[in-house]
């Protein structure tokens, strides 16, 4: 006997009550993926662009792109709306378009020690200390392989018990090496930090004995997680490190533009115009203001590198966060371009049924693809997060008339069509 529903107890129940469980699914899914949900708030990691699937306005092709590449990606940088209405209809259009932008944020001390966020802070040994243990191992290494016979093997006349016992002979030493090298310079690393790889040529093809007995590019062992584990690093050996990536989700309050229906083509062309140009000018208030307010002081982002002294504790980490708070916010760092946020809506005589007036409503970012250093800090993308509307529930576009109508969605972005 299961514990489920028999298929007479699944056949009686409403078929609208089984439509509902699977619209509701359904836009779980989506808001999942386009990053609407509560857990889309915040993103930890590389940028939104990479980290949402779906529901995006991307940025355009940059001049010096090829779109016409069959290898790029994908860019939907629209959504909009198809719908007909009766010549000389009395009435108003009303839009009431919804969208989200990400500015990048500063972790918390919490946040860089939950493994699950992936945070770790990149520091990084200063080059020529790191060029010289480098080539301490590279030096070393051969000498111990020389003077133990294990610098060029007969691959091919061994067995393989005999390789196992070489490949850790050698590993053995490359450990020890390691240890060593980074000792000279009072970095306190123990067996394990970096797993030696004896690294052997394939056991088969023409070039098996002559292949280099080890790469060309060390193992190095993650800084941070050594700090953490209060190893023996001097911190004037360290190269100061970017914050990692923490990106929130701002929603944008954009207004309801009305347009009136029984007005001539340049009455018409000029009233979206005038809300395309107020739309522009609330979205970027949005994200001003949101900077501007405590909690966008506090959390926002700053160009500034994090000390490896910064991060030992919670208490030196809070005083490096309450340093970088009393820095200004410099929008140019962090904002998204949504100067180019467009509205469009075209209207024009319906060739099959000239009694009918066919319009199309569009919401356009032709924001440029920013350069990739530029894109570590500022994010383009416009996000269809729909968690803060004040219109729950509402499609993009509502049409309110006398008359007939019809309405086709196109241009939706890449997501699953959500069910409003």
């Amino acid at each position: 006997m299961s514990d489920g529903y028999s298929a007479a107890q699944l056949r009686a129940i409403d078929p609208e009550v089984k439509e509902a469980v699977c619209d509701a699914l359904a836009n779980l899914v989506v808001d999942r993926v386009s990053g609407a949900d509560a857990e889309g708030r915040v993103i930890f990691g590389r940028s939104p662009r990479r980290a949402i699937v779906s529901g995006q306005l991307l940025p355009r092709f940059n001049d010096g792109d090829n779109p016409q590449d069959e290898t790029s990606d994908i860019r939907i940088a629209a959504i909009g709306l198809d719908f007909t209405v009766r010549s000389g209809v009395e009435g108003n259009l009303t839009v009431r378009p919804r969208a989200s932008v990400y500015v990048r944020a500063l972790p918390s001390w919490q946040e860089l020690q939950d493994p699950r966020n992936g945070l770790e802070i990149d520091f990084r040994l200063r080059a020529a200390i790191q060029a010289d243990i480098d080539q301490t191992i590279r030096t070393r290494r051969q000498e111990l392989f020389a003077a133990q016979g294990l610098q060029s093997p007969a691959w091919r006349d061994l067995s393989e018990t005999d390789r196992a016992g070489i490949r850790g002979r050698r590993a053995a030493i490359q450990e020890q090496v390691r240890i060593e090298a980074y000792r000279r310079h009072r970095i306190e690393l123990v067996r394990g930090d970096l797993e030696a790889e004896a690294t052997v040529p394939a056991q088969d093809g023409p070039d098996v004995e002559a292949a280099p007995p080890e790469q060309d590019a060390e193992p190095r062992p993650q800084i941070a997680a050594l700090l953490r584990s209060q190893r023996l690093i001097p911190y004037e050996h360290i190269d100061p490190a970017p914050l990692p990536g923490k990106w929130i989700r701002v929603p944008l309050a954009l207004p309801e533009g009305t347009m009136p229906l029984a007005v001539d083509d340049a009455a018409f062309t000029a009233s979206v115009e005038a809300y395309g140009e107020q739309l522009r000018l609330a979205a970027a208030a949005s994200v001003a203001a949101w900077l501007g307010s405590e909690e966008g002081g506090r959390s926002t982002w700053r160009n500034v590198a994090i000390r490896p002294g910064d991060a030992q504790s919670e208490a030196t980490y809070g005083a490096f966060l309450a340093a970088v708070r009393g820095q200004n916010i410099n929008p140019a760092d962090v904002a998204p371009d949504l100067t180019q946020l467009t509205f469009t809506a075209e209207r024009q005589r319906d060739f099959l049924d000239p009694s009918v007036a066919s319009y199309r409503l569009t919401l356009d970012n032709r924001a440029q693809e920013p350069p990739i250093r530029q894109a570590l800090k500022r994010c383009h993308a416009c996000s269809a997060a729909r968690s803060k509307s004040p219109f729950p529930g509402r499609p993009m576009f509502r049409f309110s008339s006398i008359g007939s109508s019809r309405r086709i969605g196109f241009a939706t972005s890449s997501s699953i069509p959500r069910s409003d």
